[in-house]
């Protein structure tokens, strides 16, 4: 009985081992971001690297300002959130595509009662737009480490572990 008993517990032991050393189905999503993106910068020859965040910034029209944007200032902007396959998730443009009025932006402020939460919520963006200045337009790719990560925001069109590309263009930069 002592026999099986110890053959037992090492039967459960090796079988809580053997399962902990199976992937996760999070990092099996996680490794197929890396995938995705890894294609996506390929397909479109995309050769600037990633920054210390792992930030793509692509500057795709030189702001006119002299200080880049810093901190606690809010800039109005307007911006297409996609993800890798071009899908619009979110915008500031109206259902007929036309920007009317650039949108509200605290840089590195991310409190609920801002408005758009989602947006706000991407610190991906908040690094990029430091990168910029009045007036510059730039496509940011962000990993999802740098905006929802593992969260599912399916009900807005972002599923966990979603690369994003935005699109920003800094109208107007206020100083605090």
């Amino acid at each position: 009985m002592k026999r099986l008993t110890n053959y037992l517990v090492i039967l459960i032991l090796l079988s809580g081992i053997i399962s902990s050393c199976k992937k996760s189905t999070l990092d099996e999503l996680r490794d197929r971001e890396i995938e995705l993106l890894d294609k996506y910068i390929a397909d479109a020859h995309i050769t600037v690297t990633p920054d210390e965040n792992g930030l793509y910034y692509l500057e795709t029209k030189k702001g006119t300002g002299t200080d880049t944007i810093k901190s606690g200032y809010k800039v109005k902007l307007f911006y297409d959130v996609k993800k890798l396959d071009s899908t619009i998730v979110m915008t500031s443009r109206s259902s007929s595509g036309i920007n009317y009025e650039p949108q509200d932006f605290y840089v590195d402020v991310t409190r609920s009662d801002l408005g758009d939460t989602y947006l706000q919520s991407i610190s991906g963006l908040h690094i990029g737009i430091k990168k910029m200045f009045e007036g510059g337009r730039a496509t940011l790719i962000v990993p999802s480490e740098l905006a929802f990560k593992a969260m599912d925001y399916s009900s807005i069109g972002i599923p966990r572990f979603s690369t994003l590309l935005i699109d920003v263009e800094v109208v107007k930069v206020i100083k605090p």
